[in-house]
């Protein structure tokens, strides 16, 4: 698991994993820590973006012998795919394509339908893909 830590979070430093600071991979990573809160221990990447300054803090579970880096890495590799993917979907929500009313059913999907009554969708979405991509 990798998620953002929490600003407001509250857990207690237990000790620093050594990294390779020198390896390209870690370029950005300030620490690598274990912390714990509850009796439950997690690590923590503590990360600055080279190009904008920010520190990003990444909570995960994930062994200690995985670079820092990675964990940077990958956490950001994530959020590209889930910001995608909500910008397609809300893209395309507006679009869809009505089905037909019963009376152009079969007289079997027609009895079927009937007793489905109201669960019966009124449309299907239609699949939209970003520009580019077909």
């Amino acid at each position: 698991m990798i998620s953002m830590l929490k600003e407001n979070s509250i857990a207690t430093l237990v000790e620093s994993i050594p990294f390779d600071s020198q390896h390209e991979i870690n370029t950005g990573v300030e620490a690598y820590s274990v912390y714990e809160n509850k009796g439950i221990k997690f690590n923590v990447v503590d990360y600055r973006d080279p190009e904008t300054g920010k520190l990003h803090r990444f909570v995960t579970t994930l062994p200690m012998t995985i670079n820092p880096g990675a964990i940077a890495m990958l956490y950001f590799k994530r959020w590209t795919i889930e910001k995608t993917f909500n910008n397609t979907k809300t893209r395309c929500s507006s679009f869809s394509i009505p089905l037909p009313s019963n009376s152009y059913l079969h007289p079997a999907e027609q009895y079927f339908n009937d007793g489905v009554g109201s669960k019966r969708p009124k449309s299907l979405p239609i699949i939209c893909f970003p520009d580019g991509i077909s």
